[in-house]
């Protein structure tokens, strides 16, 4: 959700990135974390590409949604596989 350039819903949100896009008065990122966290998933990795920082800035560590998040910052697409096998031993 946050690889590619947003392009079609920039027109719309410009300076916000698509897993910020509020959604009944919250990012839809915030709304899945929660989510997670309502199944037992505490331990979350966040996979980010375009405007990461405001991304990281809203989000931080994740404790204030009972989570701990870490991130994984794409400087240039991987593609699913790609990261995935970046991210094999956190996986584990």
């Amino acid at each position: 959700m946050s690889g590619g350039k947003g392009t079609r819903i920039s027109e719309f949100f410009p300076d916000i990135p698509k897993p910020l896009i509020p959604i009944c008065g919250k990012p839809v990122w915030e709304h899945e974390i929660e989510c997670l966290r309502e199944q037992g998933f505490t331990d979350i990795i966040l996979i980010i590409s375009r405007m990461a920082s405001k991304i990281i800035e809203y989000f931080g560590d994740g404790e204030r949604l009972g989570a701990h998040i870490d991130y994984f910052v794409e400087d240039k697409p991987l593609g699913n596989v790609g990261t995935l096998f970046r991210l094999k031993d956190k996986l584990t």
